[in-house]
């Protein structure tokens, strides 16, 4: 899982990533949607950053 490695390498709290890119993923699929395209992108991103949300590094 690369989100673990990423936050022990740059030592950036992993919860706290994740929250972000939770939050940034969220936005940027409403922002898309309002541009009348297609999110399955960003709802991919989210999905994954929730998978990893529950594993612990």
């Amino acid at each position: 899982m690369y989100s673990c490695q990423i936050a022990q390498e740059t030592t950036i709290d992993f919860k706290k990533m994740l929250n972000w890119v939770i939050a940034w993923v969220g936005l940027s699929a409403i922002w898309v949607e309002e541009d009348h395209q297609d999110a399955s992108l960003p709802l991919q991103l989210a999905k994954i950053a929730l998978s990893d949300y529950t594993a612990r590094c």
